[in-house]
């Protein structure tokens, strides 16, 4: 009979054992919490168009990429939110954000029916530029119309 012998860790050997996991398990998070950004709107109804003021922060400990460009808009409808068919306009730039720094983007909304809308932006990580660590941030609600 053959004994198989066991590696024993001590207690550092365990301490870094659980570091590395920890570390792998955060870098496969596809929201990983490294860049995070909030995106508030002036919460003052507009009309059936018009601009539309846009402040968005990163909230993260680490640098993001990200455009002043809403990737989608989106209506409520009863309950749900559902795709809006919007065009907005607004200057078609990217922009590096660093940590606690705040972009002002100013949106050129197309008309929409009266109702409530929100906002959804696509970030990176700027740690990541293949995009593979891409992050989504949406907007309050404002509403449009009466």
């Amino acid at each position: 009979m053959r004994l198989l012998a066991r590696p024993r860790l001590n207690r550092t050997g365990m301490v870094l054992v659980l570091i590395g996991m920890s570390a792998c398990t955060d870098a496969l998070r596809p929201d990983r919490a490294a860049g995070m950004v909030r995106v508030l709107v002036d919460s003052e109804p507009v009309a059936t168009r018009g601009m539309l003021h846009v402040a968005l922060t990163n909230t993260g400990n680490t640098a993001v990429l990200l455009g002043h460009c809403p990737t989608s808009v989106d209506r409520r409808t009863g309950s749900s939110w559902i795709g809006a068919d919007a065009d907005v306009t607004c200057d078609a730039l990217l922009s590096r954000l660093g940590p606690g720094a705040t972009l002002h983007a100013y949106i050129d909304l197309p008309p929409l029916p009266s109702g409530s809308y929100r906002l959804n932006y696509r970030f990176r990580d700027e740690l990541s530029p293949s995009g593979d660590a891409a992050g989504r941030a949406t907007s309050n609600v404002f509403v449009v119309g009466n």
